[in-house]
């Protein structure tokens, strides 16, 4: 798992220095920083990486599942350790109708 989210920080990090930021870090293993003094106002970014999973309906960043039962530990770790390992997808996901567009207005999950 921690490959394809170091490789996800990759072209992250390969997007913003191709607009003259310096490579972003990855001081934790679910965790970037990119950040940038080049601005006129500093620009720091954190990103936290996690996994989704649409029929729970949480987010989380570690967790062992039965096969046979379906059943799930979720393991309290950063940074969903306050969150006994899973949080609520509608605290990040709140599909709610919002507008997007600069000319014309669309309506759209958010």
């Amino acid at each position: 798992q921690e490959t394809s989210l170091a490789e996800a920080l990759k072209q992250v990090s390969l997007s913003l220095e191709r607009r003259g930021w310096p490579p972003c870090l990855m001081p934790h293993a679910r965790k970037g920083v990119c950040f940038s003094l080049q601005h006129l106002v500093p620009c720091k970014i954190e990103l936290y990486f996690a996994w989704h999973d649409d029929a729970q309906g949480v987010i989380y960043a570690e967790r062992t599942c039965e096969p046979k039962s379906g059943r799930c530990d979720y393991y309290a770790t950063f940074p969903f350790q306050n969150w006994a390992g899973k949080m609520p997808s509608s605290v990040i996901y709140p599909m709610t109708r919002c507008r997007v567009g600069s000319s014309r207005w669309q309506q759209t999950l958010c």
